[in-house]
C-alpha cells in the first residue's frame, strides 16, 4: 500500500512523458537543451572550434529540417524538455538528455522509443554516429562500432566520432 502510494505521489510530482516534436511549442525548449548539453559535456572531449560546430549543426534550423524529414521525439518532465533524438530512414540523431539527468534511463527510453519506431517502419538495420561521451551507452544498448572517424574542423581542431549499428531482425 505504502509503495503504490509513494508511486502515486511521484507520479503527480514528476509528470514524464515522451511524445512527437511540435514546431510551436517545442522548437526553442530543444534547441535550449541541445546546446545546454553540448556547453556543459563536449568540453570534456572536444576544443572549442569543435563544441561551435556542434551548435551550428544543431541550429534551429536542423532541428525543423530533422523533424521534417523523419520522426523527432521529446522526453518532457512536467512541462520541460529534459531529452529529445531524431530518427531519419536509417539514422538516429541527435540524442541529447540534459545533464542534470543524465544516468537515470531516459535515454535508455529515448532510444527505446526510437527503436520501436524504426521497427514499426521495418527497417533492418539502425546506424549512428556517436561521441567519445555517449559511445559507452550506444554499446550498453547493442550498437556495435563500425569504424573511428575523425573530421578537423578548420583544418586543426580533431573531431573524434564513432560509426556504430544496430541490427533490429
Amino acid at each position: 500500500m505504502r509503495t503504490t502510494l509513494l508511486k502515486g505521489i511521484k507520479a503527480l510530482i514528476f509528470n514524464r512523458r515522451i511524445h512527437s516534436f511540435t514546431e510551436e511549442t517545442d522548437l526553442v525548449p530543444t534547441l535550449n537543451l541541445i546546446h545546454k548539453t553540448i556547453d556543459v559535456c563536449y568540453p570534456a572531449f572536444y576544443e572549442a572550434p569543435v563544441i561551435s560546430y556542434f551548435k551550428e549543426y544543431h541550429s534551429s534550423e536542423s532541428i525543423m529540417e530533422r523533424s521534417k524529414k523523419g520522426y523527432t521525439l521529446v522526453y518532457r518532465v512536467n512541462d520541460t524538455i529534459i531529452g529529445t533524438g531524431s530518427l531519419i530512414d536509417d539514422y538516429v540523431n541527435a540524442v541529447y538528455v540534459d545533464p542534470v539527468y543524465q544516468g537515470k534511463g531516459i535515454g535508455k527510453q529515448i532510444m527505446k522509443a526510437l527503436i520501436k519506431k524504426a521497427k514499426q517502419k521495418k527497417i533492418s538495420k539502425l546506424r549512428l554516429d556517436a561521441t567519445p561521451g555517449s559511445k559507452e551507452f550506444y554499446n550498453s544498448l547493442g550498437f556495435v562500432l563500425l569504424k573511428e572517424e575523425v573530421m578537423k574542423i578548420d583544418n586543426i581542431f580533431p573531431l573524434y566520432y564513432y560509426v556504430m549499428e544496430k541490427d533490429l531482425s
